[in-house]
């Protein structure tokens, strides 16, 4: 059985969901402010790091930072620990600069880290899903999915 031919376009023509593409879902969402971070101990100190799991099939990783440049530069480093279990840790510049150190940028904002994943089937409740010719959910409007600019 082909798939039906459904597409969706945003207002500057772009394709947004379709059965032919890949739609990411937003399946985990992490805000991190400068009081939950972990810092290094030595010898290499004067970094910080912050560390949580998840579950995804193949997850997509996007971070933002509220602080600008350098200031808000943070390294993640994304390891399946087994099966659809992911740990994602985050590292960063100290957010105390030592004399060791002239001129470090150190990490001064909030980190948000967006996961993004291939759609969970709905369980129950209204909505709109989209299932392909083998039955595997590929959209799923309950959850937010990566829109494309």
């Amino acid at each position: 059985m082909a798939d039906a031919q459904f597409i969706v376009y945003n207002d500057a023509g772009i394709e947004q969901v379709s059965l032919g593409g890949i739609n990411l879902a937003m399946v985990n969402k992490r805000v991190i402010s400068i009081g939950n971070w972990t810092a290094i101990s030595a010898p290499r100190s004067n970094g910080l790091k912050y560390s949580f799991s998840f579950t995804a099939v193949n997850p997509v990783i996007a971070i933002s930072s509220t602080a600008a440049g350098a200031a808000g530069a943070v390294f993640p480093l994304v390891v399946n620990t087994g099966g659809n279990n992911w740990t994602i840790t985050l590292y960063a510049g100290a957010s105390t600069p030592t004399t060791a150190t002239p001129g470090n940028k150190t990490l001064t904002g909030t980190v948000t880290v967006y996961v993004f994943d291939n759609a969970p089937a709905p369980t129950s409740g209204p909505g709109l899903a989209l299932f392909d010719s083998n039955g595997r959910c590929i959209f799923n409007a309950s959850y937010p999915c990566a829109r494309v600019k």
